[in-house]
C-alpha cells in the first residue's frame, strides 16, 4: 500500500478532529509550495497571502469574502501550525466526549468567524489599531481552536487534564488562563491582531456552550447546514441505483444479479466483522489483508 493510500485510509477512517488536522496540514503544504513557485517566478509572495488571509480593511474584505474561511486553514510557518494542531489534537477528543462531530466542525467555523469579526472591528474602529489598518493581515486556526477549547471547558469546567511540568489542571483554569494571556497581549507589537481574534474565538466557544446548555439551542447549526449543502459528492455515500426490470429480462441476467448481490452481501458482512474487531481491539490489531479490505470498502 502506497504512502498516498495510507493517508487516504487514515483520513477516511479518522474522526472529524483527524480530518481537520489533515486538512490544515495539506493546506500548509500547498500554501508553502505556492510560495516557492511565486518566489522562483519572481512574483510577490505577499500577493498570495493577501488573497487568502483576512485583510484588516473592510473594502478589501468585500472583494475577497472567501478569506473569512480560507484564513482558518492557513499558517505563517511550521511552528505556528504545530502548536495549533497540538491543541486541536489534545482538545478535540475532549470536546467530542460531550458534543458531536458535527458540532465540533460547526464550532471550528463559528470560532473562526467570530475571531475575524473581533479582528475587523478592532482594526477599523479602535484608534490604537487604525495605523496598522492598511497593512494588516490575519491567518491561522487559533481562533477556531480556542473556540473548541473554551466550549469544552464551559461544558466540563471541573474536568482535569495532565499538563507537563504543572500537573493536573481543571479545564476552566486552563481556558481562563489562556484568555487572560491573550487579553494582556492585545497591544503586542508583533501579533496584536492574532490575540484579538483569539478572544473572538473564546467568546464564540463560550456562547455556543451556554446557549446549548441553558436553552438547548445550537447557535452554530446553520453553519453545519451550509457545510452539508456545499459538501462535495465524493464525501457523500453514493445512493443505491434503483433499476426497474421488465418481464422480458433474461434468466442469465437475473442469475448474474443474484451472484453480484450475494457477493456484495458477503463483503459487507466481512467489513462489519472488521469494524467490530477495531471496536474491540483497535485498528492496529487488524492484519494486512483486513486493512486492505477495509481501505477498499472505504473507497
Amino acid at each position: 500500500m502506497s504512502f498516498w493510500d495510507d493517508i487516504k485510509r487514515n483520513f477516511n477512517l479518522g474522526n472529524i478532529t483527524t480530518k481537520l488536522i489533515y486538512i490544515n496540514l495539506g493546506a500548509f503544504v500547498l500554501y508553502k509550495l505556492l510560495q516557492v513557485v511565486f518566489t522562483i517566478s519572481g512574483a510577490d509572495t505577499m500577493a498570495l497571502s493577501q488573497w487568502l488571509a483576512v485583510p484588516a480593511q473592510l473594502p478589501q474584505l468585500v472583494i475577497k469574502p472567501w478569506t473569512i474561511i480560507s484564513y482558518q486553514f492557513l499558517h505563517w510557518d511550521f511552528m505556528h501550525l504545530l502548536f495549533n494542531m497540538l491543541w486541536l489534537y489534545w482538545f478535540g477528543p475532549l470536546f467530542l466526549s460531550y458534543f458531536s462531530q458535527r458540532q465540533i466542525l460547526s464550532v471550528y467555523f463559528w470560532g473562526g468567524l467570530w475571531g475575524a469579526i473581533f479582528y475587523l472591528l478592532s482594526f477599523n474602529f479602535i484608534p490604537y489599531y487604525q495605523d496598522s489598518n492598511s497593512i494588516g493581515l490575519m491567518l491561522g486556526a487559533s481562533a477556531s481552536i480556542l473556540a473548541i477549547v473554551v466550549a469544552a471547558a464551559t461544558a466540563m469546567p471541573n474536568r482535569e487534564i495532565q499538563l507537563m511540568l504543572i500537573g493536573r489542571v481543571k479545564l476552566k483554569y486552563l481556558a481562563i488562563g489562556t484568555v487572560v494571556i491573550d487579553l494582556l497581549s492585545i497591544t503586542s507589537a508583533t501579533n496584536a491582531g492574532g490575540h484579538i481574534s483569539h478572544l473572538g474565538g473564546a467568546f464564540a466557544g463560550y456562547w455556543f456552550t451556554t446557549e446549548y446548555l441553558k436553552n438547548n439551542r445550537d447557535i452554530s447549526l446553520w453553519i453545519a447546514k451550509m457545510v452539508d449543502f456545499f459538501a462535495t459528492y465524493s464525501f457523500k455515500r453514493r445512493p443505491k441505483m434503483k433499476v426497474r426490470h421488465t418481464g422480458s429480462r433474461k434468466a442469465t441476467d437475473r442469475r448474474a444479479d443474484m451472484d453480484y448481490n450475494k457477493r456484495k452481501k458477503e463483503e459487507q458482512v466481512n467489513v462489519d466483522k472488521i469494524l467490530e474487531k477495531i471496536k474491540q481491539s483497535g485498528y492496529e490489531s487488524l492484519s494486512k489483508k483486513e486493512k486492505e479490505e477495509l481501505f477498499k470498502a472505504s473507497k
